[in-house]
C-alpha cells in the first residue's frame, strides 16, 4: 500500500540528507553532527536547564581548570572549554556565581565530550537544587 503522503517520485528524507551530507566539506559534516547530537541529548534530559555564563573551576588529582557554564540542571552541568577531558572522568566542580550567592561544589562523572566542552552529570542532583531553583 502506498503512503499518500509521500509521492513516489519524490526522494526520501534519507536519501536527500545523505545527498546533502556528502557534498558538504569535512568541518561543515563535524558541526552538523554537533548540532544533532545537541538536539538529540536535548530530547533525552529528564531536568529542565538553566541558561547562563558562569564561572566554574573543575579539578582532580592532576590539577584545576577554568571553563564556563553553558547551562545547568538538577542533573548535570555542560561546560565550555577548551581543555580536553575524557568520559567516565570524575571532577569535583567548585560554581562561582556572578551574585553574593556562596560557590557550589559538587561531583560530577564527565558524560560526553567534544573539542568545545563537555557534560557532566552530577553524583547528587539535591546539591545543585539550590542554585538552579533560584
Amino acid at each position: 500500500m502506498l503512503n499518500p503522503q509521500k509521492k513516489v517520485d519524490e526522494p526520501s528524507i534519507i536519501e536527500r540528507l545523505h545527498e546533502i551530507i556528502r557534498n558538504m566539506s569535512e568541518n561543515q559534516q563535524k558541526m552538523l553532527l554537533s548540532i544533532l547530537q545537541d538536539i538529540d541529548s536535548i530530547d533525552r534530559r529528564k531536568h529542565p536547564r538553566k541558561q547562563g555564563q558562569l564561572n566554574v573551576k573543575y579539578e582532580d588529582e592532576t590539577g584545576t581548570y577554568n571553563g564556563h557554564i553553558q547551562n545547568i540542571s538538577i542533573g548535570g552541568v555542560c561546560i565550555e572549554t577548551e581543555c580536553p577531558v575524557s568520559v567516565g572522568h570524575i571532577f569535583e566542580l567548585t560554581i562561582l556565581p556572578p551574585d553574593k550567592m556562596k560557590p557550589m561544589k559538587i561531583t560530577g562523572e564527565v558524560v560526553w565530550s567534544r573539542a568545545d566542552g563537555f557534560g557532566i552529570r552530577f553524583k547528587k542532583k539535591h546539591e545543585s537544587r539550590e542554585y538552579v531553583d533560584k
